[in-house]
């Protein structure tokens, strides 16, 4: 399809705001296929119960169209900008939903069911994506590289509601003491193969005491 409509010199690319996507309509197409069939309970806004539309086409994502709005005159929430994207972590499968979830302070929304946000390896990704295709590279995008922000190499979690840290319970157990949220983390097989960078932790990242002392007396060789 995509040779067809060149053949035809049919204009398909598109202007995002900030740069140009080259094929951008095309892949936009594409991109409504693929996200109507994924997030389609989410597709409608929680004011007025009407579908919500997408924004515009990203660079770097599963799904091309990621930032959806509402477009009903008599609505309250019309325009405002929803993202809806996978959660970061392949294995979660959870739909990332900006009206359930805050930012950590990075700017990525924060997995309601797994509490994933960043990464290092999403940066760099993300940085080489825009680099190959030339687009706008935010400065803030190349200091996350440059220092190696990511939250999920490190262990570090946060809350979706109020975006505060989590205290760490136990190994897999996360819970924020303001909100009542937590995050059980049993259920994913292959997360603790993200963990590579506990050592660079915030240093006050708050840990459960009683799991702060079982730590520490399993380092002692007696």
């Amino acid at each position: 399809m995509l040779d067809f409509l060149r053949i035809l010199k049919i204009d398909i690319s598109k202007n995002n705001g900030i740069d140009l996507i080259e094929d951008g309509d095309y892949f936009k197409f594409l991109g409504h296929i693929n996200a109507f069939n994924r997030l389609l309970e989410r597709l409608y806004c929680e004011e007025c119960n009407n579908l919500i539309y997408p924004k515009n086409t990203s660079h770097f994502a599963l799904f091309r169209d990621i930032r959806f709005y509402c477009i009903e005159k008599t609505c309250s929430k019309k325009h405002e900008e929803i993202y809806l994207n996978n959660c970061l972590y392949g294995e979660c499968k959870t739909i990332i939903d900006s009206r359930i979830s805050e930012r950590c302070k990075h700017g990525l929304f924060i997995c309601h069911n797994c509490g994933t946000c960043c990464s290092e390896d999403l940066f760099k990704r993300r940085l080489a994506n825009l680099n190959k295709v030339g687009g706008y590279i935010h400065e803030e995008l190349i200091d996350n590289v440059e220092n190696q922000n990511g939250h999920l190499e490190k262990k570090e979690y946060y809350c979706y509601k109020c975006s505060g840290m989590m205290t760490e319970i136990n190994e897999n157990t996360y819970q924020c003491t303001e909100c009542k949220v937590g995050y059980d983390l049993d259920k994913f097989k292959w997360l603790d193969r993200k963990w590579t960078k506990t050592n660079r932790r915030r240093d006050d990242y708050p840990v459960y005491q009683q799991n702060r002392n079982n730590n520490e007396e399993d380092n002692f060789p007696f």
